[in-house]
This record gives structure tokens, C-alpha cells and sequence, in this order.
């Protein structure tokens, strides 16, 4: 094989202290390697490396990357037989601009997770996914960014029209975000869901696809329902519905935030639970003045009783205050039974003690009226299974 031209020329005479002096660039590139290159049969060698022009340098190229190597690879292998000043360089360039490396390569390195802007208040952004099929279901997720407050409606099937109907009604709970994401999934690309946004107002932003990463807020909402509605069915059982409650009153009264929970974050106070039970009970003062009319235990009042379309005023007393408007008053019901029934202080009056009931239900002929109408409601309750006669008490005053 012979040996390529040499298209230069090397001092003869040995190389200059100062680099400065030395008028040719490709001459000037190999100052730093001056001590080992030598010529050797017409060729130029640097130490046991031949040294390639400018002329030669893709072919060699393609012949060190026939095998297609990398990068690291075809540079380790070029060092043991060829050198050119920045040689590295060119063989970087020569296997990026492959194309055949290019389309069968690996994926670059993840870059970081870039955060979705913070939101300055509840309900600007919210993010949509579906989860599922699972228990026979599928979960439309709506998931608040600021106060992390998440919705979730079993549906059927996930349809366009599903994510309408729920959305629309939140909105009416809620209001009207700023910003909804979502994915690429059919029910968020339809006609139908772009004119929900427009008319509304609101920018749709969609990820990219096949990138579940974009969506993270509810894709991690969903894996953590997912695996917390099994524990749930495993422990305690019960339908998909009160699986589903019991999962969203857990997760929306839980502190994630700054020691703050979803809830106070969304409607601005703590949700109830069983635990505050636990709890030392809080006095609640009463607001407003008491009413102007009062009554006590024992006195003797007028009750307002409704029979029918209309009322009339039955003498009784009081049993019990319940509230600061409200008291238990003992009657006597139509059959001669004492009934106690809840009045409002508007339904009573007081009565002037010593006021006598103007019929006297003690008399025969009430008796004998009030036996016979009892006995005859139970007969026909007996026989034919029909709601109770209101056949008004018959007071006989002659």
C-alpha cells in the first residue's frame, strides 16, 4: 500500500521557539505535537500514526464508521491508526450528521421536570383524566393545581358527552377556570369539548402525546385512588360508590400542603370528620335577640294544631323548651291518647289560667263517637290496608 502525499512541508531545520513566526495555519496545528512527527518513506507520521490530508480525511472517515460505532468506540479506534489536528472533533460531526445513527439511536437523556406555573388562587387551572377501566368503571378525574381538591365522577363509558355533563356542573359549584390540560384522549380533542372552552372562555392546553409525564398532577392522583380504593374494598368493603366517598373525604381532610388540607384550601375551612368527635366540644354563643315571647315548663297554652286545609287553637301545656324557639307540648290525640308534638313559639300563645274548653270531651256521647270511630279505622286498616282515617273528633256540646 502507498502511502498518501504529504501536501505540506516540515521544517528541515527544526521548528521555531515562537509560534508567531510561523506563516502557514495548517503547519501552526501541529506545533503542540512537533517532537513526534517524523517522515517516514514519503509519508508523515506522528509518532506511530499516520497522518491524514485534508484530501483523504472522509474517506478515512467512512471506513473507521463502517462497522456504524460510536462515537467513543470510533475515536478509540482511530487513535491507533490515524491522526489530523482536532480529529476528535471531526469525528463527533461525522456520526451526528449519520443518518442511519440517528433514526436507530437511543433517546437522549430526560431533561428535568419542568413545573407547571403556580397558580395564585383555587379553581384557575385544573387538570382532566380519565382513569380505568376499574371495578367495571371509568373515573373522570378533575384535579384542582392550586389547592390539589380533586372531583371524580364514575362513568359508564368515556364519552364527550360525560365530560360536558360533569364539567358543567362543577362549573356551576365552582366557576369557571381559567385553564383547562388534558391529554390527547378523543372526548378532549372533539368539536364539542373545543366549543365547551370557547364559549366559556377558557384556554384548553393539551400534552404532548403518548407523554403521561405532562399531565403529572393527575396522572399521580390517579395512580394514588387507584391504590387507595383496593386498600379500601380489602379492609372495609362496600360498594364502588361509598369506596369512592370514603377515599374523597379521606383525601380531601388530609394537611398536603404547608400543613394545610385540600379542603381549606379550596372552600376555606376544615372538612367535619368522625375524628373531630375527639375533640373537645366548642361553644357556640347564639346571635340576636331572644324572642320576645317566652314560655316555661308547665304553663298552660294555646297550640296551634293543623288537621286537614285548616287549624284551630287546642288548649295544652308545656312539657319542654328544645331551642330558644321551639317547645314539646303535650295534647290529647283524636282517639283520647295524650300525643306530645313539636311547636314553634309562633304555633303557641299563652292561656289565661282557669279558662275552661268550651266542649266537654268526657261527655257519653263523645265517648261512645270516639270508641266507634277508632274501632271502625282498625277494621278497615284490618281488611282492606288503607292509610289511617282522619275523621275529625266529634264533641257533642248540648
Amino acid at each position: 500500500m502507498s502511502c498518501p502525499p504529504v501536501s505540506y512541508r516540515v521544517p528541515q531545520k527544526g521548528w521555531p521557539s515562537d509560534l508567531s513566526s510561523i506563516q502557514h495555519e495548517t503547519v501552526k496545528q501541529f506545533h503542540s505535537n512537533r517532537k513526534s512527527l517524523a517522515v517516514v518513506k514519503g509519508c508523515l507520521m506522528m509518532a506511530d500514526r499516520l497522518v491524514i490530508p485534508n484530501s483523504l480525511r472522509q474517506r478515512i472517515l467512512k471506513q473507521l464508521h463502517r462497522g456504524h460505532p460510536g462515537i467513543e468506540r470510533m475515536k478509540a479506534v482511530a487513535r491507533s491508526y490515524v491522526f489530523w489536528p482536532k480529529i476528535d472533533e471531526c469525528i463527533t460531526e461525522y456520526i451526528i450528521r449519520c443518518s442511519s445513527c440517528a433514526i436507530h439511536s437511543k433517546s437522549p437523556p430526560k431533561v428535568s421536570p419542568q413545573p407547571w406555573p403556580a397558580t395564585k388562587h383555587s379553581w384557575e387551572r385544573i387538570h382532566l383524566n380519565f382513569a380505568g377501566p376499574f371495578f367495571n368503571q371509568h373515573f373522570l378525574i378533575v384535579f384542582d393545581a392550586h389547592s390539589k381538591w380533586p372531583e371524580t365522577k364514575a362513568v359508564r363509558f368515556p364519552t364527550t358527552f360525560s365530560v360536558i355533563e360533569f364539567l358543567n356542573e362543577l362549573f356551576s359549584r365552582f366557576g369557571v377556570p381559567e385553564t383547562i390540560v388534558t391529554d390527547n384522549g378523543k372526548q378532549f380533542t372533539s368539536k364539542q369539548f373545543a366549543a365547551l372552552c370557547k364559549s366559556n372562555g377558557i384556554q384548553h392546553l393539551r400534552t404532548a402525546p403518548y407523554h403521561p409525564q405532562s399531565n403529572g398532577q393527575a396522572e399521580r392522583f390517579v395512580e394514588t385512588m387507584k391504590r387507595s380504593m383496593l386498600k379500601i374494598e380489602e379492609g372495609k368493603g362496600g360498594n364502588i360508590t361509598e369506596i369512592l366517598q370514603t377515599f374523597l373525604q379521606t383525601y380531601r381532610s388530609t394537611p398536603i400542603l404547608k400543613g394545610k388540607s385540600p379542603a381549606e384550601l379550596m372552600i376555606g375551612k376544615k372538612m367535619r370528620t368522625t375524628l373531630d368527635l375527639l375533640l373537645k366540644p366548642q361553644s357556640h354563643p347564639s346571635e340576636g335577640t331572644l324572642p320576645s315571647r317566652r314560655f316555661e315548663v308547665d304553663d298552660e297554652v294555646y297550640a296551634k294544631i293543623h288537621e286537614a286545609n285548616s287549624w284551630k287553637w287546642v288548649p295544652r301545656h308545656v312539657i319542654e323548651a328544645v331551642g330558644s324557639v321551639t317547645y314539646n307540648v303535650l295534647l290529647d290525640s283524636w282517639h283520647g291518647r295524650r300525643k306530645l308534638i313539636r311547636s314553634h313559639v309562633n304555633q303557641l300563645k299563652p292561656r289565661l289560667n282557669g279558662h275552661q274548653e268550651t266542649t266537654n270531651p268526657s261527655s257519653p256521647l263523645n265517648i261512645w263517637w270516639t270508641c266507634l270511630v277508632y274501632h271502625l279505622n282498625r277494621w278497615l286498616q284490618h281488611r282492606i290496608a288503607l292509610p289511617k282515617l282522619k275523621i275529625q273528633r266529634f264533641h257533642y256540646t248540648g
